[in-house]
């Protein structure tokens, strides 16, 4: 269980950076497209 554990926390980390970026891009294109509708 350790172990598993020791190699599932550095990829529970790269995923929630990566999804920090995801959401970051996604809402620079929402505000993009609601500017250039307004």
């Amino acid at each position: 269980m350790t172990s598993r554990i020791k190699r599932i926390r550095p990829w529970l980390k790269n995923t929630m950076a990566t999804r920090r970026k995801m959401n970051k891009t996604m809402v620079e294109r929402l505000y993009g497209i609601k500017v250039r509708i307004n």
